[in-house]
Order: C-alpha cells, then structure tokens, then sequence
C-alpha cells in the first residue's frame, strides 16, 4: 500500500489542528499495509513538552528503534504527522480487536499524557475521537479497527517469555469506540452549532465575501507593506472597532437582549458597500 501521504488533509478536514515535521512525507519503512489503529499514551512525564515527546518518536528508545508512530497528539489536541511509512509501536498483539497483527499492519498514534494518573484535557480526548474517526473513514473502517495499545498486548493471557505487556491508554476503549462510530455514523449531537455560532459564521462569511469583492473592485488602493489590500485592511479594522464598542455596549447594559446577527449583517455590508472606491 501507499504512503499514508493524506494524514494531514484528512485531519485537517475534520476541523483539527495539524502539523507537519519535517521530513515525515518519506519517514517510516515502505513495507506497510494498515488494517488497523492502535491507540497510544506516550508515558511521558506530567510536564512533558511537545518538543520533548516528538523527539522521543523520532530518535526512538530503548525498546523501540525509530520513528515510533505515525501520529502525536499534544495535550493541546493539535497533531503532528510524524511519519508516513511502518513504524515501531506495537508487537503483534496476542489480544484484542487487532489481535495477530503488528507494525506492519498498524496506524500508531501516540498521544501526551503520563499514563499513570494524568487527566485526559477533553480538548484532547475529543480531538483523539476525531482524529481517529477520519481514519477510520479515510480507510473504509469501522470502529472495530481500533484498539487501544493495552488491549493488544495485555497482562493476562501474554505469551511465554514475553515481557512487553502495556496499560495505555488509560481511558475506557469501549466508551471510546462507541464515540468513534458516532462520529462515523454522523451522530456527533455536541457539534450542533448554538444559534450564537451559526449567526456568527453567516457574518463572518458574508462580510467577507464583500470585501473579497470590494478589493477586487478597487485595485487603485493598492497594498502596504505586508502585501495586504489597504482598503481590505481599513475595513477590517474599522468593523473590529464596531465589535468592540457594541460588546462594550452589552456588558453596559442592565438586560441584554439577544443579538440580532441578520441585523448585524445588514449593519457591517452598508458599511462595506458605502465606503466601496469605485
């Protein structure tokens, strides 16, 4: 199978941070055909940084040679595309949904947290949850294709000789699974927008439509230092001033009413259009 070359535009369509280290596009063996996602918990420390834990993937350790995973999750929720080939973390597990397969078969994604008594930021969770359902639906998988790194290689029932059994990641698979398939299944109810949200983003996307326009309706403004649009850039700060004396207004007043955001629309676009160069 090819490169997993499309971790980062899958994961950035399902509204997630992402980014890139250098190198990832050939790092990680050409020997690789996923049929499967473990979930990981780096084990760090409780203070450990993003740097800190990314070299740890790419320099390896002494009980696994590099790159580690495809994937790291920042406590942050922000991923980082380590690598797009095989990589080395997991042995072929004697349990689980995954059990028989190993690296070779395997996506990892090695998420920031100390796996002893460290906390799962929801920002985080929430973000893993995601991540892994874009894979899933990137790969034509159901949840079933995804185990946690604990359930592939257990305590209980590990073979003779075998030392390497692990306990991450510490949160529930099965609870997490059943998000999983939520997510896939189109059932993601916490996503609905507020009628707050949603108003907003008809603001945002139809004030910026019209200065998108407007800029290219008035070419003779020309563009400062930065390579900005001049009239583009007063706009803006002349519609930030607006927001900013209207919630000055808001936190004023005694009984706050709802915002009328078509009102506010309407408001912002006379503002564009009446300043408008011809």
């Amino acid at each position: 199978m090819a490169r997993l070359l499309w971790l980062p535009e899958v994961l950035r369509a399902a509204g997630l941070t992402v980014y890139e280290q250098s190198g990832w596009r050939t790092r990680g063996a050409d020997s690789y055909d996923p049929r499967g996602l473990i979930c990981h918990a780096t084990a760090g420390s409780a203070t450990s940084t993003d740097a800190g834990e990314i070299r740890v993937l790419l320099e390896g350790s002494n009980t696994a040679p590099p790159p580690i995973a495809q994937l790291y999750l920042s406590r942050s929720g922000a991923w980082t595309v380590i690598a797009s080939g095989r990589c080395n973390h997991a042995k072929v597990g004697w349990a689980g949904p995954l059990k028989g397969l190993g690296n070779t078969n395997l996506i990892g994604i090695e998420a920031q947290n100390d796996n002893r008594n460290q906390a799962w930021p929801a920002a985080q969770l929430d973000s893993y949850q995601r991540g892994v359902a874009a894979i899933c639906r990137r790969m034509g998988w159901t949840a079933a294709k995804v185990a946690g790194h604990k359930e592939h290689q257990p305590y209980a029932g590990r073979p003779a000789g075998e030392t390497s059994s692990k306990s991450d990641p510490t949160f529930d698979m099965g609870a997490f699974r059943t998000r999983v398939t939520a997510l896939l299944n189109g059932e993601d109810d916490d996503m609905a927008l507020t009628p707050g949200q949603e108003g907003a983003l008809g603001v945002s996307y139809q004030v910026g439509s019209a200065l998108i326009t407007g800029a290219e309706k008035t070419p003779a403004a020309g563009t400062d230092k930065g390579g900005n649009p001049v009239w583009v850039t007063a706009q803006i700060r002349a519609i930030a001033a607006d927001a900013k004396a209207a919630r000055a207004a808001a936190e004023r007043a005694t009984a706050p009413q709802p915002i009328d955001y078509d009102k506010l629309a309407e408001a912002l676009l006379r503002r564009v259009a009446a300043t408008r160069m011809s």
